[in-house]
């Protein structure tokens, strides 16, 4: 969209993105003739900062900001927005309504979306020791989103072994 935009003349801008990985060589040259063109750029870590300065651009050109959902404000009834986002998956009612599991409502809810960023998936077992370490320090109730498919339909086996692994870890 942002290089069609670019073709017709407009303005365009990027902010407060995620870059990478990009896996791929063939397509590092597409991406910094898009940023090029971009009349600003915003990207939410250092990360993708670096990868954008190794296709090229100028980092004087790229400004490293928050991530804009940081900023969003929390509903002034938290028990009802964390039922509310604790959604059954399989039958759309909350804990909360269906009285299954009904001490998990209470809990603060943390959501996590994977990224795969190497082939061996060596991330997700950092991923599991973060979890880990925060359940251990305070009762949560995780929620995977699978906001990046269809990586998301790749996890293998290995994957869940590691999944188990942390799950007995993390018990009480």
């Amino acid at each position: 969209m942002i290089k069609l935009a670019q073709w017709l003349g407009k303005p365009t801008f990027v902010y407060a993105q995620g870059v990478g990985p990009v896996n791929r060589k063939l397509f590092r040259p597409f991406i910094a003739s898009v940023f090029r063109r971009c009349d600003y750029i915003s990207v939410r870590d250092a990360e993708s900062a670096e990868l954008l300065r190794s296709m090229g651009i100028p980092g004087g050109d790229i400004e490293v900001v928050p991530d804009p959902v940081m900023g969003l404000k929390l509903p002034e009834d938290g028990a009802a927005a964390s039922a509310e986002l604790q959604q059954d998956s399989q039958g759309g009612e909350s804990a909360a309504t269906t009285g299954v599991g009904a001490d998990a409502a209470a809990l603060p809810v943390v959501g996590v979306s994977v990224r795969f960023w190497t082939e061996a998936r060596t991330e997700l077992a950092k991923l599991a020791e973060g979890l880990a370490s925060l359940s251990r320090r305070k009762p949560v109730h995780i929620r995977f989103l699978p906001f990046h498919f269809p990586a998301m339909t790749k996890l293998r086996a290995s994957s869940w072994s590691r999944w188990e692994m942390w799950q007995t870890a993390a018990a009480p």
